[in-house]
């Protein structure tokens, strides 16, 4: 688990002493040290997750952004990629350097959606970084810069060529295509994002089916839709409904099945899940059945009323009258005897 350093110097602050109210102090900290930071402070923060994180309405997250954004300017907020920008977090944030950190670094950065974000955590970074005697200091500002660079030519190697492409076309194309871009333009500022629409999804369907939702979880979920989809993770949670376990545990043990099974799509699941039915039900078709075992008291009473059986069974031995006699002329001996 990923570790946040806050200095104690954020106490001691200007800022933060005389400007700050509780909730502020409150809300910069959950900036600094909330489950999806980065080390540059630059990462994907829906205004919906900070609210389930914090405890807060939607509207009251929306207002602490604007004021940090425009009041403070201690933060960049792109709505449209819903990605903040903490500006000050690599003051912090680095304690050591060396490859690994170097790397690390550049994988964030790789990461950041909004080149303004990149940017603007530049333009407040340079003059620290200046005055910094660290090696890893100076690296990071190279890193940074060498991304802005590469992003601001791709950018206008796409703009040349789409001016190419408008020089060599009749003017009814142009026109096509000037309302085709403002048709594109206009639903990528209204729309969400597929990646946007997946958390909200999910999110909104454990909230209305398990409970409420921790921090912790929430991430979970994020990172679920990260591997898989929005439809794959919320379908994880219809089965663990259906087998009445009301727990992302039992949802995180579904998807992990699924993840080792390489089942990516609905169909690929569908057919899983079938085939995991068949099993148990062909288990259980064939699964012989227990004797039963009479209790000894059972195989007792049995073998008693069997010897008593015999006993009755036996007859009286008939006698002879030949017997009879030699039984009387006994007797009369004897007596006589006497």
């Amino acid at each position: 688990m990923a570790k946040r350093v806050v200095s104690t110097v954020f106490w001691e602050d200007e800022k933060v002493v005389d400007m700050f109210s509780p909730e502020d102090k409150y809300f910069m900290l959950y900036l600094l040290t909330n489950p999806r930071t980065t080390s540059i402070g630059i990462y994907a923060l829906p205004v919906k997750i900070a609210a389930f994180d914090l405890g807060y309405s939607i509207d009251s997250v929306k207002v602490l952004l604007e004021r940090f954004e425009n009041k403070y300017k201690m933060i960049v907020y792109s709505k449209e990629q819903q990605e903040v920008a903490v500006l000050n977090t690599l003051r912090y944030s680095i304690s050591k350097g060396g490859k690994p950190i170097e790397d690390m670094v550049l994988r964030e950065i790789e990461k950041v959606k909004n080149i303004s974000s990149l940017e603007m955590t530049h333009s407040r970074m340079i003059e620290w970084w200046s005055i910094s005697g660290r090696d890893i200091d100076f690296k990071i500002k190279e890193i940074f810069e060498k991304e802005i660079f590469k992003r601001k030519e791709a950018k206008e190697n796409n703009t040349n060529n789409k001016a190419n492409t408008n020089t060599n076309t009749n003017t009814d194309t142009v026109d096509v295509s000037c309302n085709d871009s403002l048709t594109d333009t206009f639903e990528n500022s209204v729309a969400p994002s597929e990646e946007q629409v997946g958390v909200i999804g999910a999110i909104d369907f454990y909230q209305q089916n398990f409970g409420v939702l921790n921090p912790y979880t929430s991430q979970q979920i994020v990172d679920a839709i990260d591997t898989f989809n929005d439809d794959i993770v919320i379908k994880a949670m219809q089965i663990a409904l259906d087998n009445n376990a009301r727990n992302y545990n039992y949802v995180r043990a579904i998807l992990k099945k699924w993840y080792e099974n390489n089942a990516t799509t609905i169909e690929d699941i569908d057919a899983l899940e079938l085939e995991h039915k068949n099993k148990v039900a062909k288990k259980s078709y064939k699964k012989p059945q227990k004797e039963s075992v009479a209790p000894k008291w059972l195989n007792q009473e049995t073998r008693q009323e069997k010897y008593q059986g015999k006993e009755a069974a036996i007859e009286p031995k008939q006698v002879s009258e030949d017997e009879i006699a030699a039984l009387e002329k006994l007797k009369s001996s004897v007596l006589g005897g006497e």
